[in-house]
């Protein structure tokens, strides 16, 4: 009687593996940086005819970045979508050989709809329906924890996604999960690649617009065009008796300074 009752607990054991999901990783998102889009990553996404881009990958760009991660993926994935046709499941994880590749496959990206936009809430110049780049994260990252945990994805603490964010995007980053604090038990690990955490010259008035100017003063091709339009204005301001203000360069610092400190 033992006997038969320890083969079926072996029966049943080795059943249960058979029917066990396989290991799933956290998905990652990958978020892209001012002025740019997932082929920062090497992602190419597909655009709708309206010009706005969407977030379904349709093949790889310039950057080996994503492609060498879809690498160590694709075994996974592989195994997701043999487990769910052994399941009698509708298949979500995609294979090579299917159109939809190479869409969920635990690497995911977005695709900000203004990639100048404001990281902060900015609903009269941000377009709708988001209200500035932190909240569009915010809704992609709940789009990516639906898309891999299902819609009770709030309840399971073993839901979570690793952010990985370059320039800008580890902003917006930030700011997605300042608006959002519900989310941080759903985020495994946050990384950011030349993020300007401690600010930046370039985002700061007066520093900016200094360095603009210096940088535009010196730049081989500004120079030869201030110099012809240096000469115009100072020819108009001789005819127009001075009103024009200081003689100094177009674009230079020089220019901007009043009399008065010189």
């Amino acid at each position: 009687m033992r006997k038969y009752v320890f083969i079926l607990l072996i029966f049943f054991s080795l059943t249960s593996l058979l029917i066990a999901e396989p290991y799933k990783p956290y998905p990652i998102l990958w978020i892209h940086g001012l002025g740019s889009s997932p082929l920062t990553w090497g992602a190419k996404i597909d655009t709708l005819s309206n010009g706005f881009k969407t977030d379904s990958i349709i093949g790889f760009g310039d950057s080996p970045t994503y492609q060498y991660f879809l690498n160590y993926m694709l075994p996974i994935v592989q195994a997701w979508h043999e487990y769910e046709v052994s399941q009698g499941l509708t298949w979500t994880y995609t294979t090579p050989e299917m159109d939809a590749y190479p869409n969920k496959t635990f690497l995911e990206v977005i695709n900000m709809d203004d990639p100048w936009g404001s990281i902060d809430p900015d609903a009269e110049n941000y377009p709708p329906p988001y209200l500035g780049q932190g909240d569009e994260l915010v809704h992609r990252i709940i789009e990516v924890l639906e898309e891999y945990y299902g819609d009770d994805w709030a309840s399971d603490p073993d839901a979570q996604v690793i952010l990985i964010s370059h320039s800008l995007g580890g902003l917006a980053t930030r700011e997605a999960l300042k608006e959002r604090p519900d989310l941080i038990p759903h985020i495994a690990k946050v990384i950011t690649a030349n993020s300007p955490h401690l600010g930046s010259l370039w985002a700061t008035p007066f520093y900016r617009d200094l360095w603009i100017m210096v940088l535009g003063n010196w730049h081989p091709i500004i120079l030869p065009i201030e110099w012809l339009l240096g000469k115009a204005i100072r020819k108009i301001n001789n005819i127009v008796g001075g009103w024009l203000g200081s003689e100094g360069g177009l674009f230079s610092v020089e220019g901007m300074i009043p009399k008065i400190f010189r």
